[in-house]
């Protein structure tokens, strides 16, 4: 994942942004790989991914199940496809690996946990991009609980790297709650410093309370951890913590006075691009009960959202959307989202990814319609304007019993061209309001006061093709003449220079 932009960041941007124009002259490779590894009848899954300078992706996971012992799994797979298998062997214990990154000395720095049948720890593994295992090491819990967790992992500005993980524990009748961990490592993975999120953190930290961190990043000049996590009334937040991670702020996205709004992003909240280092943009869903509205948002770190547009908003694009940690910016101007629809998250349905640019609008989209039974689980950017996509196929559509994954390189030109995307209704002044609707002849579009040359009308059918596109003269209202339209669900854009100044909908009777 990215972290915002510091000082140090756009000078390796820079750097990465000149790799990237050698990609301009050379033929980008597609590729696909079927992975059923040691236990097809078990579950094989990679946790997280990344992708070096140099265009090699670096998978961790684990293979096998429960019932088959499952190990860590690492690969390594060259722009060409070519890719090997590391296996950790540690004999009578289960292992998995949750994250890796690549430390400062270009080795991988991964992190999971070890389970022994009675108990398990935290395990950090180093390996050099061969996948030779250059350290292990194993950090029991010091408190009691259930579990460790998943980890993830980012560098400081000292290049150490901080892994946050929970502990499951069990709190009697009740059940059990989670409870967060920061570690801290140097780059031969020995501990320098850790904390238990528990006991001496002010009121309001709620989201200490049921530990469910989804990201994190550390910024570099101001030596400070932003956590993006669950807050109260399940609304996600940023969580500002300090080198020593002492807790400094939260600032909730969007919440309103009664905890739920729909604007609340909800826990499956992510994002591989920051435009700065207060504003990103964040792929989930929608916070509220209606859970498979996928969103992409653009986001403050002070809790606003600045812009926003629903992934499933037209009749071609996917209503019925479970959303994972699948996001990647190719580059300052297009961004993939990975996802699969089908009305529960548990469920695999068809892999699905849109490719949308800048000014959020949905210009690609792939579908995989080789598998009925997918479940995407990554996406990673590749530096020659690809993406790389990680599916758990799956054997049964109505319930997962087993997995393995599915790696398939993309380019944009594999992509289903989109010729218009409108974004969703936005909040909208009742002066703003078309009427009548619905309507049969003349629609009414109250324009001014816009304070703009060169505005435009555009209304779209609901199959998205524009089916009138007409300049706006100078006058207050717009009649637009709707009579020869078919009855149905249209949207209209009034825009200039392609930017959209505001959009809605209307019913054609």
């Amino acid at each position: 994942m990215t972290p915002p932009l510091t000082t140090t960041m756009m000078k390796k941007l820079f750097l990465f942004t000149a790799f990237c124009l050698t990609y301009l002259f050379s033929p980008a490779q597609e590729w696909s790989i079927n992975y059923v590894g040691n236990y097809p009848n078990g579950r094989t899954h990679f946790h997280d991914g990344i992708i070096d300078e140099d265009g090699v992706t670096f998978l961790a996971g684990q293979e096998g199940y429960d019932s088959d012992t499952p190990e860590a799994l690492f690969m390594r797979i060259d722009p060409n496809g070519e890719h090997r298998e590391y296996i950790y062997p540690k004999e009578g214990f289960h292992s998995k690996a949750t994250c890796i990154i690549e430390t400062t000395d270009h080795n991988l720095f991964a992190a999971g946990n070890l389970y022994d049948g009675t108990d398990d720890c935290l395990l950090i593994l180093i390996l050099d991009k061969q996948l030779n295992l250059l350290e292990e090491r194993q950090i029991p819990k010091e408190m009691g609980g259930l579990s460790f967790g998943g980890c993830k992992a980012t560098l400081d500005s000292h290049d150490n790297i901080i892994v946050s993980t929970f502990i499951t524990m069990s709190n009697g009748y009740q059940g059990t709650d989670q409870r967060g961990a920061f570690y801290k490592f140097d780059h031969q993975g020995n501990l320098i410093s850790h904390r238990y999120l528990i006991g001496d953190y002010p009121d309001p930290v709620y989201f200490l309370m049921d530990f469910q961190l989804r990201q994190f990043w550390y910024n570099s000049e101001e030596e400070t951890l932003l956590c993006l996590a669950p807050g109260y009334g399940n609304v996600m937040s940023f969580i500002t913590f300090d080198s020593a991670f002492n807790y400094i702020e939260e600032h909730p996205i969007w919440q309103d006075d009664i905890g739920k709004s729909d604007h609340t992003l909800s826990r499956d909240c992510y994002t591989d691009h920051w435009f700065s280092e207060n504003e990103a943009l964040f792929f989930s869903s929608r916070g509220d009960a209606d859970h498979n509205k996928l969103r992409v948002s653009h986001v403050n770190t002070q809790g606003e959202i600045l812009d926003y547009i629903r992934l499933n908003e037209r009749t071609d694009t996917i209503d019925d959307a479970a959303p994972t940690r699948c996001m990647a910016a190719s580059n300052r101007n297009t961004f993939y989202f990975s996802f699969y629809y089908h009305t529960l998250s548990y469920y695999p349905g068809n892999a699905c990814v849109y490719l949308l640019n800048d000014q959020l609008e949905i210009i690609g989209r792939h579908i995989d319609n080789d598998l009925d039974c997918y479940r995407s689980c990554l996406i990673l950017a590749t530096p020659d304007g690809g993406c790389i996509t990680v599916n758990d196929s799956c054997n049964y559509q109505s319930i997962v019993t087993t997995t393995h994954p599915i790696i398939n390189k993309l380019n944009m030109d594999d992509f289903e061209t989109i010729p218009l995307s409108i974004k969703d209704d936005r909040p909208m002044s009742q002066e703003r309001k078309a009427y009548p609707n619905p309507c049969d002849e003349l629609l009414h579009i109250p324009i001014a006061p816009l304070n703009h040359p060169h505005i435009r009308c555009q209304v779209i059918d609901h199959l998205g093709r524009i089916v009138t596109d007409r300049i706006v003269h100078d006058d207050s209202t717009l009649d637009l003449d709707v009579s020869t339209l078919k009855a149905g669900l249209y949207h209209y854009r009034i825009y200039a220079d392609q930017t959209t100044l505001f959009t809605d909908q209307f019913i054609k009777k």
